[in-house]
């Protein structure tokens, strides 16, 4: 988890089934609240790379809070 913008964002890559080739690169973004974090944004895409797609999720994380 980082932080980025005043917002915590996190990215991980998860197959898109168990025996599926393809991964999904689910980016969420939480408040950055002392008291607890509230999700406010999952973002995903999918792809053929475990890596490429964990990468991706922090990277559409960035984008979301770049464009509020």
């Amino acid at each position: 988890m980082a932080e980025y913008k005043g917002y915590l964002i996190f990215g991980k890559a998860l197959k898109v089934y168990p025996d599926s080739p393809y991964w999904c690169s689910p980016g969420e973004v939480f408040t950055n609240e002392p008291a607890a974090s509230i999700l406010i944004k999952r973002l995903r895409e999918i792809f053929e790379s475990k890596q490429v797609a964990e990468t991706h999720g922090l990277i559409l994380c960035k984008q979301w809070a770049d464009e509020i």
